[in-house]
């Protein structure tokens, strides 16, 4: 088994935020051993939230969605996450991670109902 040094796998994963596929990828070795090398070295692995998206094909990496946008689309246009997956160009997935990632709570599901209208007696 391939030995990697500690300093830079912290380098790599903790200071430039690498996933355990990338790094195996830099340094020409299979993720398990990446990932052994994390536990032997008690570097914690991070949680799903806190993974850094993988870069698609174009290489940005980012997703479009931030808090502001996901708030206008889906709470004050009451948009649903389909629509605003098409709007931005994601799959209705990465719309419903990001809204838990930025602490937007989801609505019950179906269509939105509206209220009845108020009898003026």
């Amino acid at each position: 088994m391939p030995k990697i040094d500690p300093a830079i796998l912290v380098r790599l994963y903790v200071d430039e935020q690498l996933s355990i596929r990338r790094i195996s990828d830099q340094l020409h070795i299979a993720p398990r051993t990446v990932h052994d090398a994390l536990i032997r070295n008690r570097i914690p692995r991070r949680e799903a939230w806190q993974r850094v998206p993988a870069p698609d094909a174009a290489g940005a990496g980012q997703s479009p969605l931030d808090a502001a946008l996901l708030q206008r689309l889906y709470v004050d246009e009451q948009r649903s996450l389909g629509e605003i997956a098409q709007i931005v160009g994601v799959c209705a997935t990465t719309v419903y991670k990001a809204l838990v990632r930025f602490g937007i709570p989801r609505r019950a599901r179906g269509r939105p109902h509206k209220p009845a209208p108020r009898d003026p007696a």
